[in-house]
C-alpha cells in the first residue's frame, strides 16, 4: 500500500511540474511602443492606400502576404509612388491584420536584410490605419522632412519624360 501511495504521489509532483514549468511561447507578443520607438526601428514610413493583397501559399502562418500601396506622403526613409511590403499572412506570426484594399494606412517597414529593394512590416511595427490624428501624431514624431536623394529609376523617368 506504501508502494501505491508513493507511485501516486511521485506521479502527482510529475504532473505538477509539467504544470507550472514555464513554456517560453512564439506568438506574436508586443507591447504598444511609443511611435519615437517605432520610427526608430523602421527604414520607411509613409502613408499609402492599398492597392492589393496578395497571399502566399498559406501552409504556415509565417507564409508570406504581399500588399502593394500606393503612396501619397513620404514621412521617413525613401519610397516610391509605389510600394510593395511584404508580411507574415497571420498575426499569430506577427504578420499585418486587417488590412482592407482602399483604405489609407500609415506603414512603418524594414529593409530585408537578404535584398535591400523589398520592404517588410509586422503587427508591431505601428502600421495601421492613418486616421488624422495618427498621421499627425507619427509626422510631428519623425519631426521636418529630410531631403532625399530620389530613388535613380525616379530620376531616370524624370530626365526620359524630357524627351517625350
Amino acid at each position: 500500500m506504501t508502494t501505491l501511495r508513493l507511485a501516486l504521489a511521485g506521479a502527482l509532483a510529475a504532473c505538477g511540474l509539467v504544470l507550472v514549468t514555464p513554456v517560453v511561447s512564439h506568438a506574436c507578443d508586443c507591447a504598444s511602443a511609443p511611435v519615437p520607438e517605432r520610427l526608430g526601428r523602421a527604414d520607411v514610413v509613409f502613408v499609402g492606400a492599398l492597392m492589393e493583397s496578395t497571399p502566399g501559399q498559406r501552409r504556415s502562418s509565417l507564409d508570406p502576404t504581399s500588399y502593394s500601396f500606393s503612396v501619397g506622403r513620404v514621412i521617413q526613409g525613401r519610397a516610391s509612388s509605389f510600394e510593395v511590403v511584404e508580411s507574415a499572412w497571420s498575426g499569430a506570426s506577427c504578420g499585418l491584420e486587417n488590412m482592407e484594399v482602399g483604405r489609407e494606412y500609415v506603414v512603418f517597414a524594414t529593409r530585408d536584410q537578404d535584398d535591400q529593394d523589398v520592404l517588410v512590416s509586422g503587427l508591431c511595427s505601428g502600421t495601421q490605419q492613418a486616421d488624422p490624428a495618427y498621421v499627425a501624431e507619427v509626422a510631428a514624431a519623425a519631426g521636418p522632412p529630410r531631403p532625399e536623394i530620389p530613388y535613380v529609376a525616379d530620376a531616370l523617368v524624370t530626365f526620359l519624360g524630357f524627351f517625350a
